[in-house]
């Protein structure tokens, strides 16, 4: 592991209280590394290769991963789960790795690391919401969302408070992405229905996104590095964990 992240959703079994349910375990779901050892079967990586690893496994051959959805891989799983370790330590086994992970052409002290970082979870779940609402050049987009991936690159304004104006408007479209907190008295579809307003979103399929923004990041268009607000050393993440549950932090880099 080169590097690794705190995610907004790794607060949710920071702030439960108990025993982890399956016993004592590595969480975390976001990193890149460089590949020590591979499988017979492995055919797209070889050891040596610095690797960026979307936040879930998946094998990258089932119905869904062609279609592109592989967050819905019907062999896939999530890090830290089912005997597959986490990605917040020292080394992580990767299953199915020529389906989950994806080859950055960079040397492992690469400066643009902590942005190939990024395409794991955050942003790629930011573009997902952008495509899921149909945004594209021209579009005006309202972003709502105090987390990592709703930071203010690109806004013209940021508020600090909502109002009733940003929905008053007739058409467009809602594109929702993170982990869903609940809904208060769900959806107002009626309302919806007659000012035609649409609803796309749900789990990112960054594996999809990879190579797209890969790309972007090499070349030096596009830099998401700068949403990671604190760096820490590994054996320090509880300070990460702390920092983010205060809101003192919105996203916290871990290096080895």
């Amino acid at each position: 592991m080169l590097l690794s992240c705190i995610c907004g959703s790794d607060l949710w079994p920071y702030r439960r209280t108990g025993p982890r349910r399956g016993g004592p375990g590595r969480i975390g779901h976001e990193f890149p590394g460089v590949v020590e050892a591979v499988g017979s079967e492995v055919l797209t990586v070889r050891p040596g290769d610095v690797v960026v690893a979307p936040f879930v496994w998946s094998d990258g051959t089932c119905p869904n991963c062609r279609a592109g959805i592989q967050t819905s891989c019907l062999n896939g799983g999530d890090w830290g789960a089912d005997r597959v370790d986490g990605g917040q330590g020292e080394a992580v086994r990767v299953p199915f790795a020529d389906g989950t992970l994806v080859v950055a052409p960079v040397a492992p002290d690469d400066q643009r690391l902590p942005a190939l970082l990024t395409l794991s979870d955050v942003m790629g779940t930011g573009h997902h919401a952008a495509l899921s609402a149909g945004v594209g050049p021209g579009s005006q987009v309202v972003v709502v969302g105090d987390g990592a991936v709703g930071r203010s690159f690109g806004a013209t304004d940021v508020l600090a408070e909502r109002g009733d104006d940003a929905v008053a408007r007739p058409g467009g479209t809602v594109g929702y992405v993170g982990v869903p907190a609940g809904l208060d008295g769900g959806l107002p579809h009626w309302d919806m229905f007659g000012r035609n307003i649409a609803v796309r979103g749900g789990v990112a399929p960054v594996r999809a996104y990879l190579p797209e923004l890969m790309a972007e990041v090499l070349v030096g268009a596009l830099d998401p590095s700068p949403v990671f607000d604190l760096s820490l050393p590994l054996d320090r993440a509880p300070e990460g964990y702390a920092a983010m549950d205060r809101r003192t932090a919105i996203k916290v880099l871990l290096r080895p």
